[in-house]
């Protein structure tokens, strides 16, 4: 179990070196791990100005700071972006947003390529294919049209995970948006944590629930003695937009006091703060605290109170990572103490087992939390913990990574 201790902003972002990184000086800068989503893409090319290579079984890929990645299958152009956490097919075709055809013509393709023909397990391009659209036939011309694309198709040799050719088709529009929805929604889904300042300043975690994609969590003001207030989204995250509109009210403060700005590149919130009751305002920005999911399989998001009772905030905001071989990790932010802690466990018949740390109290309950292991699941708990009795209130959401 690892504790850290959230101070800044600026503070959180050396969170992560503070639960395990290292400092150093080199003449050029290490790698980053950025990872190409559509569900996982492997095998597809990349290069950067400075590295180049596949995309592993998760999607990842290499790049430095400040770099712009290419990507394509052979001579399949695929388009380019900044070197990030996580790069979609959005970012590739950045004139494009989610739900316009060109996007959704990509995704229909990608989906079309895959070896196994089942994307929901990630979309994996094999090298017979790669070889052929690298040695046998020209597609760097190729426009995102259904009549191009289904040409294509025909002019490969396409090969299951057997090594027998197979006959493919292109999904249909609505199952390619689907499919597209799912990644996005797991791409905000997460944890975030920051700092509101101005005429007063604070602490906030929130939690994005990839089921409802909207925004929950709690703050509380640096000034002595004061409360957790509750903060929650008005209004889902708006996918069409690469910087979505974000309003947050403060719940159970009798007042009108309200949180609006944006989340961007699947990891940031910034905006500004208002109080009118007061005539206070101010600005607050967030980052997620775990900007890839390292290679999990589902990941579950949401908040948990504390012998709660109706419109009490949330004492923390929580994830939880599963991975192919039952390993879980579980990540938590106990908002009242800023304290992220990370715990490593197993997936045990259905069963997560873990404990809660409670740095204000020095107790550490244990849960034993049934989950499906599914996309889509709502988990709506009441667990008591085994140190005292108290009742905690698990509320979390799943999605495929």
């Amino acid at each position: 179990m690892t504790h850290c201790k959230i101070l800044t902003l600026s503070g959180l972002l050396s969170l992560l070196a503070a639960c395990g990184g290292s400092s150093g000086s080199s003449a050029q800068p290490e790698p980053l791990t950025g990872y190409l989503k559509d569900s996982a893409l492997a095998g597809v090319n990349y290069h950067t100005p400075s590295l180049s290579g596949l995309t592993g079984p998760n999607g990842e890929y290499q790049y430095r700071e400040g770099e712009q990645v290419t990507f394509h299958i052979g001579t399949l152009p695929l388009g380019d972006a900044p070197g990030a956490p996580l790069t979609t097919p959005v970012e590739l075709l950045a004139q494009h947003g989610f739900g316009d055809t060109e996007v959704t013509n990509m995704v229909r393709l990608l989906m079309a390529l895959d070896t196994d023909q089942d994307p929901v397990n990630g979309i994996q391009i094999g090298n017979e294919l790669r070889n052929q659209l690298k040695q046998q036939i020209d597609a760097s011309g190729l426009t995102l049209d259904e009549a191009n694309m289904t040409s294509l198709l025909s002019q490969l040799n396409i090969f299951d995970d057997q090594g027998n050719t197979t006959d493919v088709s292109l999904p249909t529009a609505l199952q390619a948006q689907a499919h597209l929805e799912n990644t996005l929604r797991c791409g905000y889904a997460g944890l975030y944590v920051g700092q509101y300042s101005g005429d007063d300043t604070g602490f906030f975690a929130a939690a994005v629930d990839p089921v409802s994609l909207t925004v929950r969590g709690s703050l509380h003001s640096s000034q002595p003695y004061q409360p957790l207030f509750g903060i929650e989204a008005s209004a889902p995250i708006f996918l069409e937009e690469p910087a979505a509109p974000l309003s947050m009210g403060i719940t159970g403060a009798g007042s009108d006091a309200g949180f609006l700005g944006t989340i961007s590149n699947y990891s940031e919130i910034s905006g500004s703060w208002i109080w009118p009751d007061v005539r206070s305002g101010g600005d607050f920005q967030a980052e997620k605290v775990i900007p890839d999911d390292e290679g999990a399989q589902f990941k579950y998001v949401g908040t948990y109170r504390v012998n709660p009772l109706g419109g009490t905030p949330a004492d923390g905001v929580i994830q939880i990572l599963i991975h192919e071989n039952g390993v879980v990790d579980v990540d938590y932010i106990n908002i009242f103490d800023e304290e992220h802690t990370h715990v490593q466990t197993q997936m045990t018949q259905g069963q997560v087992e873990f404990t809660l740390y409670d740095a204000f109290f020095e107790r550490q309950p244990s849960f034993t939390l049934p989950l499906s292991v599914q996309a889509g699941e709502v988990v709506d708990q009441v667990l008591s913990d085994d140190y005292n009795g108290n009742d905690y209130h698990f509320e979390l959401s799943s999605c495929r990574l």
